[in-house]
């Protein structure tokens, strides 16, 4: 985008107050000394036209010079923001708008005092109309950027609200997983206990049998000590499920299991 603007060179200024006022004294002079309803006319209305009339190009100026700075001002905004941006089409016509209401109201500044003077209502009007059409189109920009910013966070907000749905699903069906390892290792938990459970159970089982078996060995070797024969010996073998009748006969053992209540 072209970022020189062009600038209407400045002409020194002719005094314009002393020429009008040099003009008015002139008429005024003229008819005093000729005495012509004709210049009379003129000399009143130019003097009656004075506050109103002869000053509207300077009031011209002052609004086309406003103006000029006003658009000086987004010329120079523009200047900052769009090389960052992609796709600025509207922001580039905005700105090309601009660059020529710019132009034109430097031409205005530097048109010939009698240009301005005959033509006031003219440039007073085109200066309006600037004025209005760089307000509207400003405004019908501002306002599409708004939409387009508002339609961005909504849809911003859209992708937001999903991703956290996702992420509050996902963090649930994490919990899910996580309660149901708990419960799993409970379970390997209480599997492991029974079974060392069961392990010890199964270890006073075998210690219990092999006391019993030592006590019957000892049991065997009492009787062998009592002397062998073919009569036959017997001995009583107690323990805490109930109580055992131990016979031998020809080197024979025999047992007799017998409830704790019959002993």
């Amino acid at each position: 985008m072209p970022t020189t603007r062009r600038r209407s060179d400045t002409k020194p200024v002719v005094r314009k107050g002393s020429l009008r006022n040099a003009a008015v004294l002139a008429l005024s002079q003229v008819t005093k000394l000729v005495n012509l309803p004709l210049a009379q006319d003129v000399a009143h209305q130019t003097i009656a036209l004075k506050p109103s009339v002869l000053q509207a190009p300077k009031e011209n100026d002052m609004s086309a010079k406003e103006l000029a700075g006003h658009v000086m001002g987004l010329l120079d905004v523009l200047d900052t923001v769009l090389p960052c941006l992609d796709n600025a089409g509207e922001l580039n016509q905005l700105y090309g708008q601009l660059q020529d209401a710019h132009t034109e109201l430097e031409d205005i500044q530097a048109s010939r005092y009698k240009t301005k003077l005959a033509s006031q209502t003219e440039i007073r009007d085109r200066i309006l109309q600037l004025k209005e059409e760089i307000t509207r189109a400003v405004s019908d920009l501002t306002l599409r950027l708004l939409v387009l910013t508002l339609a961005s966070n909504m849809r911003e907000r859209r992708r937001t609200r999903n991703l956290l749905i996702r992420t509050q699903r996902a963090t649930t069906r994490s919990h899910q997983i996580t309660m149901y390892t708990h419960q799993i290792t409970m379970r390997t938990r209480q599997f492991v206990t029974r079974q060392q459970g069961a392990m010890a159970r199964t270890e006073q089982r075998f210690a219990h049998s092999e006391q019993r078996i030592q006590e019957l060995e000892r049991m065997v070797e009492g009787l062998q000590r009592q002397g062998g024969g073919p009569e036959a010996t017997h001995m009583w073998y107690t323990d805490g499920r109930g109580s055992y009748l131990v016979v031998t006969l020809n080197w024979t053992l025999f047992f007799f299991y017998v409830p704790s209540s019959g002993v």
